[in-house]
């Protein structure tokens, strides 16, 4: 059931080791914009959840098969941030953006 999950872990479905068909990902889709982001902005934060939660999962070889969501991606960010591959102001930047993506999600539901 898509609408119990949140809204990250339907932006992760992609980046997690498992295949589903075409018309799973189609009803994803549309359940993100569903939840009132934007084509534009979901765009956005799929490119985003593939330098996060996509890096580990694939560059790192966690190989989730099950479900990421914005816990995985802050872990994504977390260690990129200890690495040495982003810096601290960087790493706020990205934690403030899970937080715009699931409040857009709540201004839809007072809409």
């Amino acid at each position: 059931d898509l609408s119990k999950q949140t809204i990250w872990e339907l932006i992760c479905t992609e980046a997690i080791d498992t295949e589903y068909s075409h018309a799973y990902y189609t009803r994803v889709y549309e359940e993100i914009l569903k939840r009132g982001i934007s084509v534009d902005e979901l765009e956005r934060a799929r490119q985003f959840m593939q330098l996060t939660a996509g890096w580990l999962n694939f560059e790192l070889m966690v190989w989730d098969w099950i479900s990421l969501d914005e816990n995985d991606i802050k872990k994504a960010i977390d260690l990129q941030f200890e690495k040495h591959l982003i810096t601290k102001n960087k790493k706020e930047i990205m934690y403030k953006y899970i937080d715009k993506i699931k409040e857009l999600e709540k201004e839809s539901k007072h809409k």
